[in-house]
């Protein structure tokens, strides 16, 4: 594990821009952070070797293309380890799948799949229940109502700024073509992905793709950029709290109030059991209990509030990969 010393305030500001727009250019974020171009250049790299970033994705409304999100739990049984990494690299190989995420709680693997419906989604489980069924103890589906991103305030002590969350939902469905679609899968796992790079390897002028990733934007297809930041390795923690309501017309001030924890990192809505998800990194788990603590405090109506902690992502593009 990295120390969390070893981060200056020059390489959590550079963090912060990337978590901000990781799309920017090193000289944008140079300008920002009070560095030359070639001291930026050189911390990011540094940051990539020592895996504190993990990689860079582009934040996609998939609704907009006619896509939604079934996330699914596993609770897994009788499973060796050599069994549990071939139903991993099983959900990586499927294109349609999109994050795989792996859990110390009840649900040992969660993974999220991209479907234009729900029949195209049970020839898909059933596909993975015919392989490994007989590991599958329990399952959980999810169906993505709302996903709220927000940008790791906490990166930077005192932090004023007040950027909204990042909001997709499902909305209408916009035109599109294969080329929006072949820009896409090449951004959403590599946000900083050069226009020369798309160019070369679809075979297209760098001033068209420009045009096109701005369209996108433009239509709120493309959302944003963020970097991909293993939070392990600057001493912090991840979980996810599940919350269960007594009353749901509670559940709009809740959300506000998780919009004021300077930890949060995402929200969720789901069609499932559970009224709200939101995922935070803390620096303690002593931190965590204290949140958990003020809301308890805060809105008496909980029913039941869970949480787990999130280890690591296996695969994290939100697109098809």
């Amino acid at each position: 594990m990295t120390n969390n010393k070893l981060l200056d305030i020059k390489d959590k500001k550079i963090l912060y821009e990337l978590d901000i727009n990781a799309r920017n250019s090193i000289s944008k974020i140079a300008k920002r952070v009070g560095l030359s171009k070639e001291v930026v250049n050189y911390r990011i790299k540094n940051l990539e070797i020592s895996k504190i970033i993990t990689g860079y994705h582009t934040i996609i409304n998939f609704w907009k293309l006619g896509y939604k999100t079934i996330r699914v739990y596993l609770q897994l049984i009788d499973i060796s380890l050599e069994d549990k990494q071939k139903l991993v690299n099983y959900l990586i190989k499927e294109s349609q799948v999109i994050f795989i995420l792996k859990t110390e709680s009840e649900y040992e693997i969660g993974f999220g799949i991209l479907v234009t419906d729900f029949i195209s989604f049970e020839i898909f489980f059933n596909k993975v229940e015919l392989q490994f069924k007989k590991f599958i103890l329990k399952k959980q589906i999810s169906i993505y109502t709302y996903i709220y991103n927000f940008h790791r305030k906490y990166l930077l002590v005192n932090n004023k700024e007040q950027l909204l969350p990042i909001v997709i939902s499902e909305c209408q469905k916009v035109i599109y073509d294969n080329l929006d679609i072949n820009i896409l899968k090449l951004m959403a796992g590599d946000a900083r992905i050069s226009l020369l790079d798309i160019a070369l390897k679809l075979n297209i002028s760098p001033r068209t793709i420009s045009y096109r990733i701005k369209q996108l934007e433009k239509k709120e297809i493309i959302r944003g950029y963020r970097a991909i930041l293993n939070v392990d390795k600057i001493n912090y923690q991840s979980y996810k709290i599940d919350i269960i309501l007594n009353d749901i017309n509670d559940l709009k001030k809740l959300i506000s109030y998780c919009y004021s924890i300077k930890y949060t990192v995402f929200i969720v809505q789901t069609v499932n059991s559970v009224d709200l998800e939101f995922g935070i990194e803390v620096p303690s788990k002593i931190e965590l209990i204290k949140i958990i603590s003020e809301i308890k405090s805060k809105y008496k109506g909980i029913r039941t509030i869970n949480y787990f902690s999130m280890m690591e992502y296996e695969k994290y593009v939100y697109f098809f990969k």
